[in-house]
């Protein structure tokens, strides 16, 4: 093996992590997905949130969003809301 090339695996054929603070591995968001995102940003009112809460379960049901990627997003959905003042 060269030096300064990275690779890997040891002698011993183990995965040697690269950086123990960064585990887990970046999703990639699908531009539909980044679409609803800023729209979610966008938002000011609850009304506006379950508006976009419908149109992801729609996407869904179309197969056009993945589950996960829904889940991602109604996460995104519930941080929102708790930071808009008001119960609805």
């Amino acid at each position: 093996m060269q030096k300064g090339l990275f690779c890997p695996f040891n002698v011993k054929g183990f995965i040697i992590p690269r950086d123990s603070k960064h585990i887990m591995a970046e999703a990639r968001m699908s531009r539909r997905m980044r679409k609803i995102l800023r729209q979610i940003h966008k938002s000011s009112t609850h009304y506006k949130l379950q508006e976009i809460a419908s149109t992801i379960q729609a996407e869904v049901d179309s197969r056009h969003l993945t589950y996960d990627d829904a889940l991602t997003l109604g996460n995104q959905i519930q941080a929102k809301a708790d930071t808009i003042p008001g119960d609805t």
